[in-house]
């Protein structure tokens, strides 16, 4: 309906914070736009004068009733149809005059028996019931609008000092209360029982201002129900949404007593009669809105204003206090879990070398026992007995403490090697320093770079594997290549230098193929195209590939049940994955002998198999009879670039990226690959591929 927008458009200018002028010069205008046929005359007494505003120049306004209005404090109606009252008003009956063509009704503004100002209404015809509803709400709130441009922020009329003397007593009794310092949650909930004890409230909240981020938060509430969402969620609101935003904004305290119109005054509560919402001030702006709501009647009064204003001021300054210690608490902890998650061990040391804090990783990067702490006083003396196995030169660490506490103030820093495990460790200590810029302890860090070891050793293996690698087929290929530019041979000789060009460069590209896959698997780059796939075929293709290249000294054997269920897998994958075991089989066995392929349905795992999943799967097994390798080195042959390094495979080329690379592929299927072997007698390589299941082709 117009008049509810209408209403809720003037409820915004009557509560705006704007001169008293201003905020009626609007409202007129709104009425002379949205109801043309109302005409409206506002009356406002204070400061020793009288005021008068109205919608048009021209209508004329007989002085006599609006007098009569005042005097009695009581409504004045002359309408046309008296039965068009609605009932739930609190009207008296329309005195009716059938001479006259217009309706006129006065209303006088009043708050607390107090006459502020009178709204008066005429139009020719009877009053909308829409029109009466809305003058008739519209009374308290220029009743609000009026004592808050007299008042002021809630300035005490004179003579009025003091509260009743019962409310004074609850007062003085809560700032005796307040003198004792209170965590925040504590003070909130004792700040708004006084509040709601007061005023006779029945609910009640408070709300926490956050100008950083322009927005405040509901930190206590009592009554109100639960706010929709997840639990522990935390209700926020910009600071310029609502009736609260508007009160931490302006600074003043607001009386609503109508709810029911308007975003900005909407309540969670649906029998909520009136809200008193009052600023808790800070030293600059306002910290907190303290929110009151009452279902009773009557509504809140003037006094009811007072003794939550007076309760709001006595809590500044220990809500002051309390938000400063509670965003201590807050840094504190968030320190503590930064500390506590850092991968850097850190230990804090006074002067003398005692260890008067720690963070979990300390403890962990040396290997030491948390619970042991209570006995490690001094660094490092009381630990040198518990890492004297781990030190390879223990005077090593005793050496690099004391050179510490020798220079208080200069920054060192150190690199050793612990045993059992193997670990390479880096050891940093700095000065802390005082108030006055003296050394009073150390901040010791220490940091695992066993992996940044690895990483480097890694690096170098790569420039070595890669130069050699790749030096070997360039210079097949440009020798070959500059004998054939140099002169003419017989064509036998031409095609078998080619055809050794051609396999050089093959070999080549596939040096090039590993180091792409590996960096696709790296980066995350390589993805699936899984399908229900046979084994019998791919091994089928496989077979007639290598058969190719197969010397008469080696046997391949290929040994698959005709009922094997298929995989449910990328196929190329799976031809690349058994064609590196199948060609490290040959290439590994420089004497020929047997490389055998088994496939069967994994139904039993065998002794040496690691914790495999739960998932149907068939087991394959790539056999040789070749070098083997020494038991050191199983743990390493997945690793990238490692190479068994002896006298026999060194005349093997290879990277060392073919097992790291299949070891991924198996495990991007979801499957698992380890080795079996005995030096001089062989390998065996196994490996699971899921079976292609109902689930398996869903997920």
């Amino acid at each position: 309906m117009m008049t509810l927008s209408t209403y809720s458009t003037l409820a915004r200018i009557l509560t705006a914070d704007d001169p008293l002028a201003v905020q009626i010069e609007r409202c007129l205008h709104v009425v002379r736009t949205d109801l043309p046929d109302l005409d409206v005359q506002i009356t406002v007494w204070g400061h020793g004068q009288q005021r008068v505003w109205s919608t048009s120049d021209d209508v004329l306004w007989d002085a006599t009733r609006t007098a009569q209005v005042a005097r009695r404090r009581q409504p004045l109606i002359f309408d046309q149809q008296a039965t068009l009252l609605p009932t739930s008003l609190s009207l008296p009956a329309p005195r009716l005059e059938p001479p006259s063509e217009r309706s006129y009704m006065g209303l006088p503004v009043l708050w607390e028996g107090r006459l502020w100002a009178v709204l008066e209404a005429q139009r020719v015809g009877p009053f909308t019931s829409g029109e009466r509803t809305l003058l008739l709400n519209l009374s308290p709130l220029l009743a609000t609008a009026v004592g808050e441009e007299q008042w002021g922020r809630l300035a005490r009329p004179s003579g009025t000092n003091d509260l009743e003397l019962p409310a004074q007593r609850a007062i003085d009794q809560l700032a005796q209360t307040l003198e004792s310092p209170l965590e925040l949650a504590s003070l909130l909930d004792v700040v708004l029982r006084e509040a709601m004890h007061a005023t006779k409230a029945s609910s009640g909240a408070i709300n926490l201002m956050d100008y950083e981020h322009e927005e405040y938060s509901l930190a206590h509430s009592i009554g109100f129900p639960a706010q929709p969402g997840a639990s522990g969620e935390r209700n926020a609101w910009p600071l310029a949404v609502g009736v609260v935003g508007r009160v931490a904004r302006t600074g003043k305290a607001t009386l609503l007593t109508d709810t029911s119109h308007g975003p900005e005054w909407a309540s969670p509560q649906a029998d909520v009669r009136a809200e008193l919402v009052i600023p808790i001030h800070g030293p600059q702006q306002v910290l907190a809105v303290l929110v009151l709501a009452t279902t009773r009647e009557p509504v809140f009064t003037t006094e009811d204003l007072y003794a939550a204003q007076s309760i709001a001021d006595l809590a500044t300054k220990p809500l002051q206090r309390a938000l400063e210690y509670q965003a201590l608490i807050e840094v504190r902890t968030q320190l503590q879990q930064t500390l506590e998650s850092l991968p850097l061990g850190l230990a804090l040391l006074d002067g003398e070398g005692r260890l008067l804090r720690t963070n979990p990783a300390w403890f962990q990067h040396w290997h030491i026992d948390p619970r042991r702490s209570g006995d490690l006083q001094y660094v490092p003396w009381d630990m040198l007995p518990l890492l004297l196995s781990r030190l390879s030169h223990p005077l090593e660490l005793s050496d690099f403490f004391a050179e510490c506490q020798s220079h208080p103030q200069k920054t060192f820093e150190t690199t050793m090697r612990l045993q059992e495990p193997d670990q390479d460790i880096r050891l940093r200590s700095s000065p802390v320093l005082d108030a006055h810029s003296t050394p009073n302890g150390r901040l010791v860090m220490i940091e695992d770079i066993t992996r940044e070891r690895e990483i480097d050793k890694m690096k170098n293996e790569f420039v070595s594997v890669v130069s050699h690698e790749l030096r070997t087929p360039l210079t097949s290929i440009l020798g070959y290549t500059e004998l054939l530019l140099a002169r003419d041979f017989p064509p036998v000789e031409r095609q078998e230098f080619i055809q050794t060009v051609y396999d050089q460069a093959n070999q080549l590209s596939k040096m090039v193929d590993d180091l792409l896959s590996l960096s696709r698997l790296d980066a995350g780059q390589i993805k699936l195209s899984r399908w229900v796939v046979s084994l019998h075929q791919i091994i089928a293709e496989i077979t007639r590939q290598l058969n190719e290249t197969l010397s008469a000294r080696h046997r391949l054997l290929i040994d698959i049940p005709a009922n094997i269920p298929p995989i449910y897998a990328d196929k190329d994958k799976i031809r690349q994955i058994l064609t590196n075991l199948l060609s490290n089989a040959i290439k590994y066995s420089p004497d020929g002998g047997q490389v055998a392929l088994f496939v069967r349905e994994l139904r039993t795992p065998p002794p040496d198999a690691p914790n495999l999943p739960k998932e149907r799967a068939v087991l394959i097994a790539v056999r040789d009879q070749g070098l083997g390798i020494a038991p050191a080195d199983l743990p390493n042959v997945f690793n990238r670039f490692f190479r068994v390094d002896n006298s026999n495979t060194r005349k093997i080329g290879g990277t060392g990226l073919g097992l790291s690379i299949t070891k991924a592929l198996v495990e991007l299927h979801g499957g698992r690959i380890w080795v079996t072997s005995t030096v001089g007698k062989g390998s065996t390589f196994w490996l699971t591929l899921p079976i292609a299941t109902e689930l398996a082709r869903r997920s």
